[in-house]
């Protein structure tokens, strides 16, 4: 009796050694996910002044009477769209 005890106790340990390499990650997610939120927000915040720092830039250039460049103008609808 004390064999089979063994063995199964064994088993057990051995499935809920995998059992939480499989769960371990989506658990740590779920924990995580409030910081990775606030990262997002602070990185957001970050990229929209950084937008509104080119915007302004360009508006002064187009003053000037220059034209910006077809990339800064996508850039610049792209992040506005993320938002």
């Amino acid at each position: 009796m004390d064999m089979l005890s063994s063995v199964v106790s064994g088993f057990i340990v051995e499935v809920g050694k995998y059992m939480c390499k499989c769960i371990y990650p989506k658990i740590e997610n779920i924990v995580c996910i409030s910081s990775k939120i606030e990262n997002l927000r602070e990185e957001m915040k970050n990229l929209t002044k950084f937008r509104d720092d080119i915007n302004a830039k360009v508006d002064e250039a187009e003053g000037e009477g220059y034209k910006p460049k077809l990339d800064v103008v996508k850039w610049i609808e792209d992040v506005r769209e993320v938002k």
